[in-house]
């Protein structure tokens, strides 16, 4: 794992603000459906929202049947409680091989969201199973009064480069407008905790310097135990290429062995980049004395 940049000594937790309205729909249980579908499951089925997602997959071969109209399409009503410009963002699955597809709010034009365009590169990905993966990606931004509204999802038929048609494949976890900015992590929802037993602990933990020898001689503390770890995810276009400065807006912090492998936890696998933190108390009568840090391996 390579390192922009590394956090430790960090002092101050900050709490969690209280979540701007939002609307929250699963995927999976659309009011109307292009073709008939069911909520269906795949590999870490704890990862997602609801515990399955909508998957469409449609050969050539079966669109005059499955897709009389030309695409598959998707209907969710939904209401909101005020007034505002809403950021919509997608949890989509099966990253670059999904279809290219489009979506509108009401009775507004349509948007095309192609997967390889980095204007609509999702973030947290997180791999379900191999070559099966899931991330949230912002569709955009929507102006809309309080009361009830509907989202559309429209996956016209894919062709190739030649103009003949191929497998149709869309796959999707959940959405969430929200009338405030929305921080994406894996299933939770705006404002839910995620943290378990040992991310307390991790929280708790506080590494302490020995009192200083009177000859003055260097002491030492191994930094060995849990540490807390945080992703720090960028859309493209950003800086994905230069060192971090600072940690993302709604940091969410897990526990994490150090010295240990962050591809351990699963959840990280496709994390890039990191923070990592933890809690020095230094005596003192340390005052006035200089401080080295020693990272034996950073790889």
């Amino acid at each position: 794992m390579r390192f922009a940049s590394f956090a430790a000594l960090l002092l101050v937790a900050t709490a969690q603000a209280e979540p701007a309205p939002f609307v929250w729909i699963e995927s999976e249980l659309p009011a109307e459906s292009v073709p008939a579908t069911k909520p269906a499951e795949t590999g870490h089925a704890e990862w997602l929202s609801g515990g399955k997602w909508l998957f469409v997959n449609v050969e050539p071969k079966d669109f005059a049947k499955q897709l009389p109209g030309g695409a598959a399409s998707f209907k969710y009503p939904f209401t909101t409680a005020v007034d505002g410009k809403y950021e919509v963002w997608h949890r989509a699955g099966m990253e670059y091989v999904r279809s290219p597809f489009e979506w509108r709010i009401d009775d507004a034009p349509w948007v095309l969201i192609d997967a390889r365009d980095p204007k609509f590169q999702t973030i947290d990905l997180m791999e379900l199973a191999t070559w099966n993966e899931v991330g949230w990606q912002k569709l955009g931004d929507q102006q809309l009064a309080k009361g009830d509204h509907k989202l559309e999802i429209r996956v016209p038929i894919p062709k190739d480069g030649k103009g003949q048609p191929t497998r149709l494949l869309f796959a999707s976890d959940c959405f969430c407008l929200s009338a405030g900015p929305f921080h994406p992590y894996t299933k939770f929802k705006p404002g839910e905790l995620n943290r378990d037993a040992s991310d307390e602990q991790a929280a708790k933990q506080v590494f302490e310097f020995p009192a200083p020898a009177r000859n003055a001689a260097r002491s030492a503390v191994a930094l060995e135990g849990l540490w807390e770890v945080c992703r720090y995810d960028e859309a493209l276009p950003g800086p994905v290429a230069e060192p971090m400065t600072g940690l993302p807006d709604e940091p969410r912090w897990k526990a994490i062995a150090v010295p240990g492998d962050k591809n351990k936890i699963p959840e990280l696998l496709f994390a890039h980049r990191l923070w990592y933190r933890c809690k020095v108390k230094v005596p003192a009568e340390y005052a006035g004395r200089s401080f080295v840090m020693t990272f034996p391996q950073n790889s």
